[in-house]
């Protein structure tokens, strides 16, 4: 049994190593989750939950210096009693980053060109089984100043969207929202 499962997850680890090298990895961050995340939301810093699923965005700070790489840490809990069927698909067709002012204008994308379409084809989309009380963290982190412009002084806020239409979990997860200071 023992060489079962450990087979099980050589092949799970390999498969998912070879399909993450797929992707533009200039955009990826090695991380390590820290041991503060409170793992059953009870520190009310995940989004609402929808369909069983919760979601959490946060940084290792919230101030940041004009111009400086903020990276964003983004988990997924599966919160209900049975295993949930999500898409890993290289990021942006099943997810959106939201960057706000606190007056709630939008800012400003740098790259026009992220395709966020939750319903559409893909070139890229592996199942991802969560089980019950089990968190996905093997999620992107970006540095969000190479997608939008931040470089002003302020306060900025971040939230991520999970919207997805392929079969297995659907509808919209939103994280909670993340509260960013630009200083000079």
């Amino acid at each position: 049994m023992k060489k079962i499962i450990i087979f099980f997850v050589c092949v799970v680890f390999t498969t998912h190593i070879l399909y993450a090298k797929q992707f533009d990895n200039s955009v990826f961050e090695n991380y390590q989750l820290p041991s503060s995340v409170d793992t059953n939301h009870t520190d009310g810093t995940w989004g609402a939950a929808n369909n069983g699923l919760i979601a959490k965005i946060w940084t290792e700070t919230m101030e940041f210096q004009a111009g400086e790489s903020i990276v964003v840490y983004y988990i997924v809990k599966n919160i209900s009693d049975e295993e949930i069927i999500t898409w890993h698909s290289g990021f942006w067709p099943n997810h959106l980053i939201v960057v706000t002012m606190p007056d709630g204008n939008k800012v400003t994308s740098k790259d026009m060109g992220l395709s966020f379409d939750p319903g559409g084809q893909r070139s890229k989309n592996a199942l991802w089984l969560i089980k019950p009380n089990e968190i996905d963290n093997a999620l992107s982190c970006y540095d969000i100043s190479k997608f939008f412009a931040m470089d002003k002084p302020g306060v900025y806020f971040v939230q991520y969207l999970y919207e997805e239409y392929q079969g297995g979990w659907e509808g919209k997860l939103w994280s909670n929202i993340s509260k960013i200071k630009i200083i000079k």
